[in-house]
């Protein structure tokens, strides 16, 4: 899809600053999930709300990239870290039906 390879690009151009970022933001996710935490909703939530809007658009493309489909995917719906998210800043809100309900909390 074109808004895909237009992710990639952009991704490439700025993978110093986006990669790392990614990385760690899965890390601290994957934590929680594989811990033995009780509230793990508690402590995701706490990590969604360090995250701006452009963040998350951000997010949200990466995880439909081939960069995080497989593995952060499904750690977002599983925790709905797209609660808040804006949808007016997605390119196009035929998007949303790329991930399932619990993406967004629902």
């Amino acid at each position: 899809e074109f808004y895909m390879e237009a992710y990639g690009v952009v991704y490439n151009k700025y993978r110093s600053d986006l990669s790392h970022y990614f990385r760690t933001f899965y890390h601290i996710i994957k934590l929680i999930d594989t811990s033995d935490i009780k509230n793990k909703n508690q402590y995701t939530s706490i990590a969604r709300a360090q995250l701006s809007s452009y963040e998350q658009i951000l997010l949200f493309y990466n995880c439909l990239h081939t960069n995080g489909k497989e593995k952060f995917k499904p750690l977002i719906e599983e925790y709905s870290l797209f609660k808040n998210i804006d949808y007016s800043l997605l390119k196009s809100q035929n998007h949303k039906a790329q991930y399932k309900q619990g993406a967004y909390g629902k």
